[in-house]
């Protein structure tokens, strides 16, 4: 005779496709948490230098004159953490000079780079054209071993857009890496012209300012 305590008893016996969907959940959720971990773990090391004093006469309004940076680089904190893509974006009122190619380097931090490859080969720098708000790079194979490697940007150059403002901002990567990449900021260009005026005694209250 079935009675109540055995019909709870199979109401609490997990069917075989129960475990399979518990266990399956459980499986995408810890690659979905390692996956984003790995990401995470590609940080910039070294920011760009060379653009927090940018004249306002180089502005694209202004003339045709980009400012050269020095980096920046990225890095992972273990082998196989590159995963691309790797987007690096100018702060608004910056673009970046399309007519110059960018490179992109992979190495080792401190030892060899093995089997990265950014679609010219493994361990080959690859040359990308930026458009005028980002500069794009893909990795098509992820390193190996037990050394990590690093990703080095030449060849970046910046413009304000317009000089009025003195527009300022941070370079910054987005994609399967983020973070602050570099400081840029607009100065004050030359003077245009100067004027000096002399008032005599009797006349300063009307000459005052001028």
């Amino acid at each position: 005779m079935t009675t109540p305590q055995s019909i709870d008893a199979r109401r609490r016996t997990l069917r075989p496709w129960h475990l399979a969907a518990i266990l399956l959940a459980t499986l995408a959720f810890t690659l979905f948490a390692w996956t984003n971990v790995a990401r995470a773990a590609v940080n910039v090391t070294v920011v760009a230098t060379g653009g927090d004093a940018v004249s306002a006469d180089t502005a694209a309004n202004a003339g045709d004159t980009f400012t050269l940076l020095t980096g920046p680089i990225l890095a992972e904190e273990s082998a196989g953490q590159f995963d691309g893509p790797y987007v690096l974006n100018a702060p608004t009122g910056f673009q970046f000079n399309i007519n110059q190619q960018v490179t992109v380097s992979p190495s080792g931090v401190a030892g060899v780079c093995d089997n990265l490859n950014l679609t010219a080969g493994q361990g080959a720098a690859v040359n990308v054209t930026p458009t005028p708000t980002t500069i794009s790079v893909n990795v098509t194979n992820v390193s190996s071993g037990s050394d990590q490697c690093q990703l080095t940007y030449s060849n970046v150059q910046v413009q304000p857009i317009a000089g009025a403002g003195l527009p300022s901002g941070n370079l910054a990567f987005s994609g399967n890496a983020t973070g602050n990449a570099g400081a840029l900021a607009t100065v004050a260009g030359a003077y245009d012209e100067l004027r000096v005026r002399r008032c005599q005694p009797l006349l300063r209250r009307w000459c005052t300012g001028q």
